[in-house]
C-alpha cells in the first residue's frame, strides 16, 4: 500500500502519507455515523413535535366546545 503512495521515498514522508490516508477513510467514517444519527434525530424530533402540536390542539379543541 505505501509503495502506490506519492511522494518522496523517504520512509517517515511515506508513514505520514499512509497515516493520512487511514485517519482519513476514519474521519470519513466517523462523519457519516454521526450523520446518519442526526438524521434520525432529526425525524424523531420532528415526529415528537407533530405529536405533540396534535396534542394541544386536540385540548385546545375540546376547551373550544
Amino acid at each position: 500500500m505505501t509503495d502506490s503512495l506519492p511522494g518522496p521515498s523517504c520512509k517517515i514522508n511515506r508513514k505520514n502519507a499512509l497515516l493520512d490516508v487511514l485517519y482519513g477513510e476514519k474521519c470519513k467514517t466517523v462523519f457519516d455515523s454521526v450523520g446518519k444519527r442526526v438524521q434520525t434525530w432529526q425525524k424523531l424530533h420532528r415526529v415528537l413535535m407533530n405529536y405533540v402540536h396534535q396534542k394541544h390542539y386536540d385540548k385546545c379543541s375540546s376547551l373550544i366546545k
